[in-house]
Order: structure tokens, then C-alpha cells, then sequence
């Protein structure tokens, strides 16, 4: 669950945006900021109605893009707080429109588009929503690897949380694939013995196990451990 500290921090963000059209901008900020304070109290319904205007106000600045990421951080504050709230549809919508508001700004092959799609992907694996999760890991890897290669950390990182996903829901053998991928790039970058293979490892162990594999399972378990 996404915290209330979480929440006043996105609300924070605004403050880094660079305005234009003062008075309208000024209201747009204004807004959030009620809305935080009232979040803060613990008022819920009156902070949504505080951003659900703020959103009108972004929207009335002018559509989703390069110089306009009002709308996108808008849906992002509506999203975060009616995921606080346990209204966990409600903020999955919001957090879908999000993302099609930030491809408007930042493009659809944009670094900075990526992990806007990693972070909602997490959202949606915790909710149980694993297709969806999956589809936009498989995003994130494509603009990663197109920026950075195939064979880099970042890859590997998005590769073993993809293969989560899929591991969860059920197709190993594609989740199989995936961490032995992941596997060999971290290995390459930072060794076999390294800690920073232990949350991979842990990955395809529990693979392993659900695959009715113990004493596989058992060997990457001893690895772990002797990684620490």
C-alpha cells in the first residue's frame, strides 16, 4: 500500500514543474496542495474532489505533452490516493490513464517513459493483476534494450521482474526462460558470488519448488547462502 508520506511526496513533485500562464498554473498547484492537507486529516472524499478539480484544471491548460505533464501527475495523485484508500479499481484507472498521459509527454521510447512503466507494473503484480504487469514489463525491456543493449543490469533487473510476474501467473516455462536470462546478464556484470544476485536467485529457486524441482531449488538455496 502506498503510504501517506508516498502520497504528499507525489503532491510535492509539483512544486519542480516549471509554469507557465501563472494564475491557471497557480490554481493547479493550489489544489493539490488543499488536497494533501485534507488527505492529511484524513478526509478522503474531500481530497479526491480537491484533485478530481485539479485534474479539470490541467486538462483545461491544454492536452497531455512535451510541455504539459500536468494531466499525467494529476492521474498519478488520483491514482496514489485511492490506492491509499483501498478503492483498488478505481486507482488501477487512473493509473492506466496515467501512463497514457505520460507517453503523450515523454514518448512512447522515452528512458523516462520505461519507468513509468515498471513503476505501474509493480502496482499491478501486487494487485494480482499479472497479465497487465506483464504486458508493460514487456514495454520497459523493449525500451531498455533498445537504449542499453541486451546484455546490460538494467535488463537484467527488468528481465527478473518480468519473470516474477509470469512465474506467478503460472507460465514457467516462459518464466524459466526469462531467469535463466537474467542469470547469465548479472553473472557477466557483477560475477556469480555477488549479492546482487541473491533477489534473482531467490526468484528461480521459488520457481524450482513450484515446479517440483527440491533438489534444484535446494542448490540455488546453498548458493544464496553462500553468497551472504
Amino acid at each position: 500500500m502506498i503510504g501517506r508520506i508516498s502520497v504528499i511526496a507525489v503532491l510535492a513533485a509539483l512544486m519542480l514543474l516549471p509554469l507557465a500562464a501563472s494564475a491557471q498554473s497557480g490554481l493547479w498547484k493550489f489544489l493539490p496542495d488543499c488536497g494533501a492537507d485534507a488527505y492529511v486529516r484524513g478526509d478522503f472524499a474531500g481530497a479526491e474532489k480537491l484533485l478530481d478539480q485539479a485534474l479539470a484544471e490541467a486538462e483545461a491548460f491544454g492536452p497531455a505533452g512535451p510541455g504539459n505533464a500536468r494531466v499525467a501527475i494529476s492521474l498519478e495523485n488520483l491514482a496514489a490516493l485511492n490506492n491509499d484508500n483501498g478503492v483498488h479499481d478505481k486507482a488501477a484507472a487512473y493509473y492506466r490513464r496515467a501512463l497514457v498521459a505520460w507517453q503523450k509527454v515523454f514518448g512512447e521510447r522515452d528512458a523516462k517513459f520505461a519507468t513509468k512503466l515498471n513503476l505501474v507494473a509493480v502496482y499491478f503484480e501486487r494487485r494480482g493483476l499479472y497479465d497487465e504487469a506483464a504486458g508493460l514489463f514487456t514495454r520497459a525491456l523493449d525500451i531498455a534494450e533498445g537504449y542499453l543493449g541486451p546484455d546490460h543490469g538494467i535488463v537484467a533487473g527488468i528481465l527478473s521482474k518480468l519473470a516474477g510476474v509470469e512465474r506467478k501467473a503460472g507460465r514457467f516455462a516462459r518464466a524459466e526462460k526469462l531467469y535463466l536470462r537474467a542469470i547469465a546478464i548479472r553473472e557477466r556484470e557483477v560475477g556469480r558470488n555477488h549479492p546482487r544476485m541473491i533477489r534473482i536467485l531467490r526468484g528461480y529457486a521459488a520457481l524450482l519448488r513450484q515446479t517440483e524441482r527440491p533438489e534444484q531449488a535446494a542448490r540455488i538455496d546453498a548458493r544464496i547462502a553462500a553468497i551472504r
